[in-house]
């Protein structure tokens, strides 16, 4: 049985403000402006503009944007491949991923990997350029695609290291159950879905990091710490994606300085090294391929409020 998110969430708030009405209230009120920032809702009333709210991202290396863009403008059905499509699957990614499909039912080889972000540039680990998806509607129902997206609160890949291999290891040795049984239920207990959950999810991820007290937390604190470094809340998508489903790409201010810095340098006679040179190129050409197929390509400078009209 997964988790009751919102149930934890108000159990949250309960443990955190030990019976202090005001410091609930406040707790309550950061509650709803997670929620807010999380439908892209302005708690000013104002409209947030187009793209507001949470969205699924994903980052690759700019030197593969190229052919990626490259199999969506010739109609290939998997553009965006996963390590399946690539063959190159560790035995670590296959056994997380047979968990994964026996509490989501998705299939491994249609198993696409995101992550929840707000504003920001994602998990710049993974690749400098920020994928964004565009929010989809069901052919058959016409409701929002994404409701029925599952989550997980972590990363997937955290069932294989401390402590939840040893809560695992413990429970296995308790029930006498088959420890893939057992690592499948700690599974569902970190999963939700996208329309039903993720205000709550998100909720218990920021809370630990935010100030607790009776002050009203900042749309920039909440979309900070929605997505931290490669700390992040996984989308678990069920299918590839092509550059028509991407709503921008976003770069990080800090890449956009280095390729002015490396152009200033080449402007004034100093030789930026090879490799500078070579990631500068693989830039361009990745911008150049992008707006080829009209996607648009932004550079965000910070992961806060932007003020809509």
């Amino acid at each position: 049985m997964s988790t009751n998110w919102q149930l934890c969430a108000q159990n949250l708030i309960f443990a955190k403000s030990g019976g202090d009405a005001a410091l609930k209230a406040f707790l309550d009120a950061n509650l709803d402006s997670v929620r807010q920032v999380i439908e892209g809702i302005d708690p000013g009333g104002a409209d947030p503009g187009a793209g507001a709210g949470a969205r699924m991202v994903v980052n690759i290396s700019c030197k593969h944007v190229p052919a990626f863009c490259e199999l969506s403008k010739n109609g290939d059905p998997k553009p965006y491949k996963n390590a399946y499509d690539l063959n190159r699957v560790q035995p670590e990614r296959q056994w997380v991923d047979s968990l994964i499909r026996a509490v989501t039912g998705i299939k491994p080889k249609d198993l696409y990997f995101a992550a929840a972000e707000i504003s920001g540039t994602g998990i710049r680990f993974y690749g400098d350029m920020t994928l964004v998806l565009k929010r989809a509607t069901d052919p058959a129902t016409g409701e929002d695609a994404w409701n029925a997206v599952s989550l997980l609160d972590r990363d997937s890949f955290d069932l294989l290291f401390e402590p939840l291999r040893s809560k695992i290891e413990a429970e296995v040795h308790r029930s006498g159950r088959p420890y893939e049984d057992v690592a499948a239920d700690e599974l569902r207990n970190l999963s939700g879905t996208w329309g039903g959950d993720l205000p709550d999810m998100a909720w218990g991820k920021v809370l630990p990091s935010l100030p607790v007290g009776e002050r009203r937390w900042t749309t920039g604190q909440i979309a900070g710490h929605v997505l931290e470094d490669e700390d992040y809340l996984e989308v678990l998508r069920a299918a590839s994606f092509g550059a028509a489903d991407l709503h921008e790409v976003r770069l990080s201010a800090s890449d956009a300085a280095a390729e002015a810095d490396i152009a200033d340098r080449e402007a004034n006679g100093e030789a930026p090294s090879i490799h500078e040179l070579e990631w500068r190129q693989q830039r361009r050409e990745a911008k150049r391929a992008l707006a080829a197929l009209h996607v648009p390509v932004r550079v965000v400078t910070t992961a806060g409020r932007v003020k809509g009209g």
